[in-house]
């Protein structure tokens, strides 16, 4: 089991993370683009979890039965 093909595949990825990880921490321009992109990633969830909010509000109201509970007819 010494050379088991799986292990030695598993050691040359986690390696291979670890240099890029490396190159990433020590880079503060990739961190702060990261940073830029998640939180424009964020806006577009809140945003998004704002509208379907508002959807659902706007069904429930039309409902003129409506009691909060779907009811199976």
């Amino acid at each position: 089991m010494a050379n088991n093909p799986r292990n030695n595949a598993n050691k040359k990825l986690k390696h291979h993370r670890n240099q890029d990880s490396d190159d990433f921490d020590s880079n503060p321009e990739a961190w702060a683009t990261l940073d830029k992109n998640f939180k424009q990633v964020q806006s577009v969830l809140d945003r998004n979890q704002m509208l379907i909010q508002q959807v659902n509000d706007n069904h429930q109201s039309k409902n003129p039965n409506n009691n909060g509970h779907h009811k199976e007819g």
